[in-house]
This record gives C-alpha cells, sequence and structure tokens, in this order.
C-alpha cells in the first residue's frame, strides 16, 4: 500500500467528515501514521496551515482521545477510538447513507435515461416492458445484455415523477433480488 493510500484510508472515517473533525482533522491522523511524533510547527508546515490551526485540530483529536503527547511532540493513541469519537460527535454512518443516497440516485438516473431512450425510440424498436408492480416468475441470470427497466411512473401531466421514482428506489421496488422468483423444483 503506498503512502497516498494509507493516507486516504486512514483519513475516510465518519469522523473526519465536514459535521466532524473535518477533512484536515483526517489529514493529520492519516500524518501521525508516518511519523512517530509530530510538533504543532512541524504539522503546520507540513499541510501548508497556521500554527493556530494546527493547535485547534491537535485540540480536538486530544480531546477524543485519538492522540496523545510524546517527547518529540504529538502521537497517535495506541488504541483506535475514531469510531466511539464518531458515535460522541452524533456522525456514525454518515459516509454509508451517503453512498446509499448516491446508489438510489444513480439508480433513478440510469433508470430515467433508459426512459428517455425508449421514448425516443421508433415505436417498433421498444422494448416491451413491465408495470413497476408485476413480478417475474423467474429470471435468467445468465442472460446478458441491457437491465430491462419497468415504466417509469408520470404525474398526473404525464411528466416523469422523479419523486416518486426515487420512493420506489428506496423502498427496493427495482431490486431483482427483492422480487418473489419462480424456485424451480424446490417449491
Amino acid at each position: 500500500m503506498t503512502n497516498l493510500e494509507r493516507q486516504l484510508t486512514d483519513g475516510r472515517h465518519d469522523l473526519f467528515t465536514r459535521p466532524g473533525l473535518g477533512h484536515l482533522a483526517g489529514k493529520v491522523y492519516a500524518l501521525l501514521a508516518q511519523h512517530p511524533a509530530l510538533t504543532l510547527e512541524t504539522a503546520a508546515r507540513l499541510l501548508g496551515v497556521s500554527t493556530r490551526h494546527i493547535a485547534t485540530i491537535f485540540s480536538r483529536l486530544r480531546h477524543h482521545r485519538l492522540i496523545v503527547k510524546h517527547v518529540d511532540g504529538w502521537a497517535r493513541a495506541k488504541r483506535d477510538l475514531r469510531d466511539l469519537a464518531a458515535r460522541i460527535v452524533g456522525v456514525a454512518g454518515l459516509l454509508l447513507d451517503r453512498a446509499n443516497r448516491y446508489r438510489a440516485e444513480r439508480e433513478v438516473w440510469e433508470w430515467w435515461q433508459a426512459e428517455v431512450a425508449t421514448m425516443n425510440a421508433a415505436p417498433r424498436r421498444r422494448p416491451r416492458r413491465v408495470d413497476v408492480s408485476s413480478r417475474p416468475l423467474f429470471r435468467d441470470v445468465n442472460a446478458p445484455g441491457e437491465r430491462v427497466w419497468p415504466r417509469y411512473p408520470r404525474s398526473s401531466d404525464q411528466r416523469g415523477d422523479h419523486r416518486s421514482a426515487r420512493e420506489l428506489v428506496d423502498l427496493g421496488v427495482l431490486n431483482p433480488e427483492n422480487r418473489w422468483q419462480y424456485l424451480g423444483d424446490a417449491a
């Protein structure tokens, strides 16, 4: 693992998000993995910020017992208490929630793009699609090709209803693993 990968991994934690301690605190925490100890001046020089700013960050890290006093300055604590500190600050699970929101937004966007492609296609070339509420009896898992999307929800004026689409995605209605599937001889 390279230094950059290690720094990114150390700094990628719920605690080091904007509502938590901030990204610069994550950088300081990652720097302390590379150096046995850092002084305020050294950390300020390495990160390109003022000593006063670094002192505030060190104070916050010390408050949550993530760093300890060392002969040569400050060092990482032996125990990793980032999860506990994230729960105390109230940001635990923030990155997972963000990833889930982005996943849902991408799925709605893909669904809408498939709808736009279908609307712009010649009528004879449009794929046959099922309604969102229909449940297939079986699905060929090994079949290659593009995903078949159901009809996109529409508002009363026949425009795309993106809010309803997002709700359907959040409920997992489009997820093939959540649908009832034909079990063959096992049923």
